[in-house]
């Protein structure tokens, strides 16, 4: 499954931190360019000095002297400004302008005015209008209902999180079969998983779409504690613990660290654990090594998958620092007898 968020590695679709960056943005700019201006050399006077003729006191030709905190905050006060002047806009469109409106802006140039432009009407999202800038961008960029469309997934990301089953259920009669149903699951686990584990299990066994809803679910419990994740985890059927534990040890372990998977894991059933572990290990694999391996070594033996995927990240780290891979296997091979051996074996497999 494409990956429904973007992850980068935040808690929260909220806009009011997506305003901030797009404030901070503009604020960094203009302090940036403030304090470049007023620590910038005047030109030197070209003129031969001359005792007479001269003022007793010279003209001051120093920079007029401004202040970075208060033109910074003038900036941040105007973006803030121009925020509402667009939510007062954006809230007399009809749900087919709205939608229109939306994807020129996604299909546009990128810029300062464009995102915050769509952050005033992700803002004032509605399950109608999220409806209509679906359509309207598939209709624009030329994609079938059932074709995976990545840059129209966060909007349905906050969707879900805003009001999952409204507008899981507008999305179905408007567009049935849709690809991207397991951002708005996303969404949905990420703000109340139990409302939409239940929505999830009450979905028929044939339903087409229940692979996908069931990776969006884990998606969005991977941003929940691991308490929670772990409880509404279990209340899945044994099947779908074991078909959904790559997608949600891999979701872990890309938006949170092995750490955290560590937690989930400590209390699952062994079948269950050993899928996350195997969803984990190819995010593992491309981590630095230095964070991978001491994970990786704690769970040697579960799978032939985390052994492999050890040997692969410690074949990395002795090639890209060798002194600092051989002081971690020293100090580790004292309380895992099972990491030298494995080490071991490796090097004395004849070469292919």
């Amino acid at each position: 499954m494409s990956n429904p968020l973007p992850p980068a590695h935040h808690r929260s679709t909220a806009l009011k931190p997506r305003l901030y960056v797009i404030v901070l943005t503009v604020t960094a700019g203009a302090l940036g360019f403030v304090v470049g201006r007023w620590s910038q050399p005047e030109a030197a006077d070209s003129r031969p000095s001359a005792a007479i003729n001269r003022p007793a006191t010279a003209p001051d030709r120093s920079p007029a002297k401004t202040d970075p905190v208060k033109d910074a905050a003038a900036v941040q006060e105007n973006a803030v400004n121009k925020f509402a002047a667009l939510g007062t806009k954006v809230s007399t469109m009809s749900p087919e302008e709205f939608g229109q409106r939306y994807a020129e802006l996604l299909t546009g140039t990128s810029s300062e005015d464009n995102l915050l432009e769509r952050a005033a009407m992700v803002a004032a999202l509605t399950p109608e209008r999220t409806v209509a800038c679906y359509l309207a961008y598939k209709n624009r960029v030329g994609a079938g209902l059932k074709e995976n469309t990545q840059d129209i997934r966060h909007i349905l990301t906050v969707a879900g999180e805003r009001d999952g089953a409204s507008v899981i259920a507008a999305m179905q009669k408007a567009a049935p079969g849709f690809q991207e149903l397991s951002s708005l699951l996303h969404g949905w686990a990420m703000k109340d998983p139990g409302s939409a584990v239940e929505w999830y299990n009450n979905l028929p066994d044939g339903d087409a779409q229940r692979k996908t809803a069931l990776d969006g679910l884990m998606w969005g419990l991977s941003l929940r504690d691991a308490a929670t994740t772990r409880k509404v985890y279990l209340s899945l059927s044994p099947e779908d613990q074991v078909s959904s534990g790559r997608s949600l040890g891999r979701a872990i372990y890309t938006s949170g660290s092995g750490a955290e998977l560590n937690q989930l894991i400590a209390g699952l059933p062994p079948d269950a654990a050993q899928e996350c572990l195997r969803g984990a290990c190819g995010v593992a694999v491309r981590r630095t090594p230095s964070e991978s391996v001491p994970w990786l070594a704690g769970h040697l033996g579960n799978a032939s998958i985390v052994d492999h995927a050890f040997l692969e990240s410690w074949s990395r780290w002795t090639a890209s620092d060798p002194a600092a891979a051989e002081k971690w296997r020293a100090a580790a091979a004292l309380s895992n007898a099972r990491i030298p051996r494995l080490i071991q074996s490796a090097q004395e497999e004849p070469a292919p």
